[in-house]
């Protein structure tokens, strides 16, 4: 069977006839929506899983099944895990020499799609610990549909799986509304309790201002969905039960993200991490060049991607952590002090 390599697919896919042809007669049931690149919507009969032989190595493959006659095709997840593809990227700059803030990348973009850094986390529990199972929270009626989705959405990008086997923790699902979607995370306060926690203490603004002497040039690149891009083992995965699911991929809300990422850039100069935040800086343009590079090659080897639309790159100030940073020091972030300005006098009578 030939397959087309297409690194903008965001899954495998193989038709329903191609299937029959294979005997493959059993298909489980899937809830994708296919999207063709012209936009029309395909249809969707199940999924199936395979072994593919690459080079001596077998890699267990899921495919969705499309009832239509399509080229088998080979998504971009699987082409980097069977080591098919490269990632390539080349950066322009502007006419003063300083990199743009739209990075080109001549395969792929190491701003697109959901990351998953190397190796797998263990959350270390403390066994003396008496394990706490929550009832499920009752979700408001106007919710319930948008819950479904993003539940969907985080099965298909395997953040997320169902669980059909009894778990000691059970946690409390939170849905926190955002504008046009919805956030599912833990409410992992028990589950915190019994976290067996790495110490790593987080560097305060005034460390991190103290090496921007000279810095002229700043950027703050967002790790996208970045706590979604640290894979957990299997026995972390069943402490983070909710609902009738369970996380593959760490949630939002357990705290050892940090040393995690930190970790990945503390040997690059002029690099510092706060949170899913990396703040880059350089005292000229070529220092700051040199060191965008180096970070945007870490993060690709280690499979982190970055936000592009919340990432500020190659500008003169920035605001970080609650400050701005700019050519002339350490300055107020006026958009926090407007917001102080503007809050309500309060109304309540003592």
């Amino acid at each position: 069977v030939k397959f087309k390599i297409d690194t903008g697919a965001q899954c495998n896919v193989i038709s329903k006839c191609l299937c029959e042809r294979l005997s493959v007669e059993k298909l489980q049931k899937s809830k994708a929506k296919l999207v063709s690149f012209s936009g029309h919507q395909i249809k969707v009969v199940g999924k199936i899983t395979v072994l593919a032989q690459f080079k001596g190595k077998f890699y267990p493959v899921a495919f969705q099944v499309a009832d239509a006659m399509i080229t088998p095709v080979l998504g971009l997840t699987t082409c980097l895990e069977m080591k098919l593809v490269q990632k390539m990227f080349t950066l322009t700059s502007d006419n003063e020499g300083n990199l743009e803030g739209t990075e080109r990348m001549s395969e792929f973009y190491v701003f697109n799609g959901l990351g998953c850094l190397e190796g797998e986390y263990r959350v270390n529990i403390d066994p003396s610990v008496r394990p706490v199972v929550h009832p499920p929270r009752k979700i408001p009626f106007a919710l319930i549909d948008k819950v479904k989705r993003e539940l969907d959405r985080m099965e298909e990008l395997g953040v997320s799986e169902r669980v059909d086997k009894q778990t000691n923790w059970v946690n409390s699902m939170v849905v926190v509304e955002k504008p046009n979607k919805i956030r599912i995370c833990l409410d992992p306060r028990d589950l915190n309790k019994a976290i067996k926690r790495e110490h790593h203490p987080l560097k305060t603004v005034e460390e991190i201002a103290a090496k921007l002497a000279g810095a002229r040039v700043f950027s703050v690149l967002d790790a996208g969905h970045a706590f979604w891009q640290v894979k957990l083992d299997d026995r972390s995965s069943d402490s983070t039960q909710f609902w009738r699911f369970c996380f593959k991929r760490l949630p939002f809300g357990i705290w050892v993200f940090q040393k995690k990422i930190s970790q990945i850039f503390e040997s690059l100069e002029g690099t510092e991490v706060m949170m899913d935040d990396i703040l880059l800086w350089g005292k000229d343009v070529k220092e700051y060049n040199d060191g965008l590079r180096k970070t945007l090659v870490k993060a690709r080897e280690q499979g982190l991607t970055l936000n592009h639309e919340k990432s500020k790159i190659g500008l003169s100030e920035v605001s970080f952590i609650g400050h701005k940073l700019t050519k002339n020091g350490l300055k107020v972030d006026p958009g926090k002090v407007e917001v102080i300005r503007n809050m309500p006098v309060p109304t309540n009578k003592v």
